[in-house]
């Protein structure tokens, strides 16, 4: 399983940028990624908030919590109290995504 996405701080600047599981930090708006545990990534931006909150919990399953750009659309929030925020307004609470049945080459793009 593999991620990709950009993650920005609460003033949209980018921080990181994940591609297939390789990060490219800002250093200017980051703190190094973290690795709390070999199942798990943490990541900061320069105020300590969390952008990226990452476990993989088995094979097919992963917990995300975080602050996604989303081109040309805005800030995709997934929040742990609040659940899924859209960048126009409005969200999700309780969020699942079940990807137990889809094929090996799904993904989800944020």
């Amino acid at each position: 399983m593999w991620v990709s996405t950009t993650l920005v701080d609460s003033k949209n600047k980018t921080v990181v940028r994940i591609i297939k599981n390789e990060f490219q930090a800002f250093p200017e708006t980051a703190f190094n990624p973290l690795q709390p545990d070999e199942h798990s990534l943490l990541v900061r931006d320069a105020t300590g908030a969390t952008v990226l909150d990452l476990r993989f919990l088995n094979p097919r399953t992963i917990r995300i919590v975080g602050r996604f750009s989303m081109e040309g659309v805005g800030t995709f929030i997934i929040d742990p109290e609040e659940g899924a925020l859209f960048p126009s307004g409005g969200g999700l609470k309780g969020l699942t995504l079940d990807l137990t049945e889809a094929p090996s080459a799904s993904a989800i793009g944020l």
